[in-house]
């Protein structure tokens, strides 16, 4: 061991180091504190600019909903002769008024990211489709062709398509940069979502009432589509609510949903269905009058789930404001502790750190004996030591990691090693060696039970290996493993132990359950299997049972034996067919006493 002198030098050379490094904590301290700041001004920001966002948010699904909403004036109108429709005209400027305030509200909104190009689209579209009516309505009602009508509609259905775009794209932004808010905004998307369904639901009938038919079956596919559409977005509405709130406003609001929607208005839609097909149904004017109202709790459940998103943006726009202050204040009184602390363990804690390092250093190098040098013999000056320190630091660590990795490596080897060896590579069945340590277990737990085993294997297995390939032959092993997992409630109770044979066992209370078992798996496995490339195959499988107790003295050997043997009684005696083994008189004289000891 070496012996170093010099140590007075110490305490003036730390002084030294230490000052810097308070300095140095110091700068980065309020280098910080202006990036917290900084920060903290950005969310103030950021928190207005949601604000904006979700403004637009509210007044595209408004504009959805006009346009939605301008369906029901336009079917009625449609449905009935001349070209005057006053209940149209006023839809359409509702409409062109929303689409006009959500083109304005979302040029001022810079984070919205909304181009011009995409409200052109939309107007287009919808202009298109206004002239696509306009030209029905010139014609008499006997002249007005059906196939027209529906492909007017499907277009004005087309424009809400693309409105919805947009508020899937500022809904994505929204959850991006509020999740705060994410659970209202969704919920508001699927209300307007389920809204628009509602309307196109009404607008299916519009042809054929406007004809007075029947619904075609085209017709008809396209309201069970709906339908189906309408009842998966009533539950993600309803599963989205917190069971929280299951009495408060959002849910009184969906029930109001469930009460006259899909209550009333989905009541005098199946109603209206069953006059069709007399027939003798409403005019598309009447059934608009009567439907479309019934929606309205769906749009009363879209604006409450808007209302809450803004409630709660605003609380963040009250807690960025309280996070700012307190970042001012919680750094400025951070700085001075840190400033005083740093001082105070001046020189109580690098020393020692120092020389506990000079220590690791020795460790890496296998130095027991290593002693730290004084400050005055430290060639170079702390820069070099400081260099020498952290390289040895990275070499600890890179030790530890070799370490950690070589472990995870031998445990994985390990568990995947023992997962091959208790696995039938072909099938993924437990083997011969995994399915006897099952059984005796299961023999050892179950202290008295019957435990049967059933052996089988496929009928004639080489002549299809010979016809048709072994592929074909291991498709079909692969597949009769498969079915067998489906049908038994233990699938682990199972096993492949030869080329097509197989091994089944299950505690049962009587013989005959055990032959039950049996004759259930023989008329799964008499199912034809479908191979690729080669069609239907129907194999048929013989079966033997053996009976036997169950205790901890199980010999597995001898009751696969006896199975054995009673699968070849099965072969002998025409195949496809299951055959019990000789009696395990023991077993049954077991169960017998247990019996006779319960009634006593």
């Amino acid at each position: 061991m070496q012996h170093h002198g010099g140590n007075g030098a110490a305490p003036q050379v730390l002084n030294q180091l230490v000052n810097a490094v308070v300095a140095a904590v110091l700068l980065v301290a309020a280098v910080f504190a202006a990036l917290v700041f900084t920060w903290s001004v950005q969310r103030v920001r950021a928190v207005h600019e949601i604000e904006d966002q979700l403004q637009v948010y509210r007044l595209a699904l408004s504009a959805v909903e006009q346009v939605s909403a301008e369906r029901g004036p336009m079917n009625a109108a449609l449905g009935r002769p001349g070209q005057f429709a006053p209940t149209l005209d006023a839809a359409r400027r509702k409409t062109d008024i929303s689409l006009e305030a959500l083109r304005r509200a979302a040029s001022a909104c810079s984070s919205c990211q909304l181009g011009p190009y995409e409200f052109a689209a939309i107007e287009s579209e919808l202009q298109q489709a206004r002239t696509q009516v306009q030209a029905l309505l010139t014609q008499t009602l006997a002249q007005r062709d059906p196939g027209q009508m529906a492909l007017t509609i499907e277009r004005m259905i087309g424009v809400v398509d693309l409105e919805f775009r947009l508020i899937d794209q500022l809904g994505q932004n929204l959850q991006r940069l509020a999740p705060e808010i994410a659970a209202p905004v969704t919920r508001a998307r699927l209300a307007a979502r389920l809204r628009e369904n509602a309307g196109r639901l009404g607008s299916r009938l519009t042809v054929a009432l406007a004809t007075q038919r029947e619904l075609s079956a085209p017709e008809r596919q396209g309201v069970a589509e709906l339908l189906g559409r309408i009842r998966q977005l009533s539950e993600l509405l309803q599963a989205s609510i917190p069971a929280a709130q299951g009495q408060g406003e959002e849910a009184r609001a969906f029930g109001r949903v469930a009460d006259i929607y899909f209550g009333q208005g989905m009541t005098y839609f199946d109603a209206t269905l069953e006059r069709m097909a007399q027939p003798r149904g409403p005019t598309p004017a009447e059934f608009a009058e009567a439907y479309v109202p019934t929606m309205a709790p769906i749009v009363a459940l879209r604006d409450l789930e808007t209302r809450l998103a803004q409630s709660h943006l605003s609380g963040l726009h009250d807690r960025a404001w309280w996070v700012l202050v307190g970042v001012v204040v919680a750094t400025l009184s951070l700085t001075m502790l840190l400033a005083v602390g740093l001082v105070m363990l001046n020189r109580r804690l690098l020393s020692p750190l120092l020389d506990t390092v000079h220590r690791l250093i020795g460790l890496t190098q296998e130095d027991t004996t290593f002693t730290p040098l004084a400050p005055a013999q430290r060639r170079g000056g702390y820069a070099r030591e400081l260099r020498t320190i952290f390289a040895a630091l990275r070499h600890l660590e890179e030790l530890l990691q070799r370490s950690i990795h070589v472990r995870r490596e031998r445990d994985a080897l390990i568990a995947r090693l023992h997962v091959l060896a208790g696995t039938d590579h072909l099938t993924g069945l437990p083997n011969r060696r995994t399915f006897e340590q099952r059984l005796l277990q299961a023999g050892a737990e179950s202290g008295g039970q019957m435990l049967a085993l059933i052996m089988f294997d496929i009928d004639h297995f080489k002549q299809i290996n010979d016809q048709h390939g072994h592929e074909v032959g291991d498709q079909l092993l692969r597949q009769l493993a498969d079915r067998l997992r489906s049908t038994l409630h233990r699938p682990d109770q199972t096993a492949r132990i030869g080329g097509e044979e197989f091994v089944v066992f299950q505690a049962v209370a009587r013989p005959a359950e055990a032959m039950a078992l049996a004759e259930h798996l023989r008329s799964a496995l008499g199912r034809p299997f479908s191979i690729p490339d080669h069609g239907t195959m129907a194999v048929t499988a013989s079966f033997g049972v053996a009976l036997t107790r169950q205790n901890a003295r199980l010999h597995t050997h001898e009751l696969l034996r006896r199975a054995d043997q009673a699968l070849y009684r099965a072969k002998r005696a025409g195949r496809n067919r299951c055959e019990m083994a000789d009696f395990d008189v023991s077993a049954y004289t077991s169960r017998l006493e247990g019996e006779t000891a319960r009634l006593q």
